[in-house]
């Protein structure tokens, strides 16, 4: 998340310290996300807290989170970035978008703090360069990223990283998730 702290001063907004504290009514109006429709990185949110708090056929925790938080919400966009870019402005005082548009917009002198809310975020596999000309790179980069041996499955199911969770009662293979074999 990507905190405006001048204009939350301004409003006497508080730093949120997870997702269910975008919820209560301080910050109804002053959050702006990206639509889960047409932005991959507001799917990518979404599939986040349905990991989180689970889905049960559209009944789970996810989607009372959801909607609870909806009610906060300013504006839904079309783009991941500009909901940081516009808190970074100070249109509102928070967006919900990706780590690298608040690194990028607080290098630049933005006044916003980048919130990592407690209860977790989600995390993926990205593809990198040319998968023709660096096969081998490729393959040795994910063993690297993944701590696996080279040729062994990759887990590529998305999930949410909990630093407080050590994965206690899971095996390592529910902690992995469902896993791919990479065509090189």
């Amino acid at each position: 998340m990507c905190f405006n702290t001048v204009e939350a001063q301004k409003k006497n907004i508080p730093k949120p310290e997870t997702w269910k504290d975008l919820t209560k009514p301080v910050y109804k109006g002053q959050i702006v996300m990206p639509n889960p429709a047409s932005s991959g990185t507001g799917f990518f949110d979404v599939s986040a807290w349905l990991t989180l708090w689970g889905d049960d056929a559209g009944k789970g925790g996810g989607w009372k989170y959801m909607d609870a938080l909806h009610e906060n919400i300013a504006q839904y966009t079309h783009s991941g970035s500009k909901p940081c870019n516009m808190a970074a402005t100070g249109e509102y005082v928070l967006g919900i978008s990706f780590e690298y548009r608040g690194n990028t917009n607080k290098a630049k002198g933005a006044p916003i703090d980048l919130v990592f809310p407690k209860e977790g975020l989600g995390w993926d596999l990205e593809a990198f360069g040319n998968p023709h000309r660096h096969q081998e790179a490729g393959r040795r980069e994910e063993a690297r990223r993944l701590g696996l041996e080279q040729g062994r499955d990759a887990p590529v199911r998305q999930e949410l990283r909990d630093h407080r969770d050590s994965g206690r009662g899971r095996t390592a293979e529910e902690r992995a998730g469902p896993t791919m074999r990479h065509v090189w």
